[in-house]
């Protein structure tokens, strides 16, 4: 289904499902609570959504929100991460009826393989391509900076090839803080998970659809206290999911999940000192 906001039409579009270490989502919680929500596998491992966005807008700019786990994945990073190919974001798009070379603009929240991997795909000659040709990816500066000089702690969430293509081609763009990224479509900043991770915001009215990515990945993560090991500053984590839960459950926006294999989109409402999920149609 999709939803009209403004000029937008919003709709999630789902990559290829995927698999990380359940105790590495979940963080301090223990593993009796989170396996109540989130089975894992002998392995340890919980299978996730990698979901997207897809914005259409009336002036034509057809507008992607990350881009997924991408199709560049053998070995041993395959059974790792148990990527199941679908034929990766290009497929999930054309089964929209939308060609790669229609897609005008990729907003990626943040450069971890399972969002910026479906930004590449390998080209019939072996050698690597944008998967979207006449796209622009926007990108936060300070996020851009620190993927191309991670820490040791998060090194292993960024791979280069995922993003160096773009910039090769002269289809990276770069943007300084928060706002427009492109026309009518803004975007927010949060530095817990990683810095400079950028949360588009499609609102018109009363209508709201926010896309936090990672601060929240799944609807288990709506609890306060529920963060990931992956996240460089919990305690930012932490602020910065209660100050957007706050504003969602006020505004009755839409909050879209990234990973929750289940749920796609969700409303926030009050329980107490508690912020509850409640599963909505987008």
């Amino acid at each position: 289904m999709t939803t009209r906001v403004g000029p937008w039409e919003v709709e999630t579009i789902e990559a290829e499902p995927f698999a990380l270490d359940g105790g590495a989502m979940f963080g301090i919680v223990p593993r009796p609570r989170w396996s109540e929500i989130h089975q894992p596998d002998d392995a340890g491992r919980i299978s996730l959504a990698a979901r997207c966005l897809l914005l259409r807008h009336d002036g034509g700019a057809v507008v992607l929100v990350d881009s997924g786990m991408g199709t560049r994945w053998l070995g041993r990073a395959l059974e790792t991460f148990q990527v199941e190919d679908r034929g990766g974001i290009a497929a999930a798009v054309a089964a929209r009826g939308i060609t790669r070379e229609s897609v005008t603009d990729v907003v990626v929240t943040h450069l971890h393989f399972d969002h910026a991997g479906g930004l590449v795909e390998t080209a019939p000659d072996r050698k690597p391509r944008p998967t979207f040709p006449a796209a622009r990816v926007h990108v936060q500066a300070r996020h851009f900076a620190w993927a191309r000089s991670p820490s040791p702690r998060d090194r292993g969430s960024f791979r280069t090839a995922d993003f160096v293509p773009i910039e090769e081609q002269g289809l990276l763009v770069v943007h300084d803080g928060p706002g427009e990224v492109v026309p009518d479509l803004p975007v927010r900043l949060s530095h817990g998970h990683t810095p400079a991770m950028q949360m588009p915001l499609v609102v018109s009215g009363d209508l709201g659809v926010v896309f936090p990515s990672d601060l929240i990945p799944t609807l288990a993560h709506v609890q306060l206290p529920w963060v990931m090991a992956y996240d460089n500053q919990p305690v930012v984590t932490v602020e910065e999911k209660d100050a957007l839960l706050v504003e969602a459950c006020e505004r009755s926006w839409i909050v879209v999940s990234d990973h929750d294999p289940r749920v796609p989109a969700y409303r926030v409402v009050r329980d107490g000192a508690r912020f509850v999920p409640v599963p909505c149609e987008l």
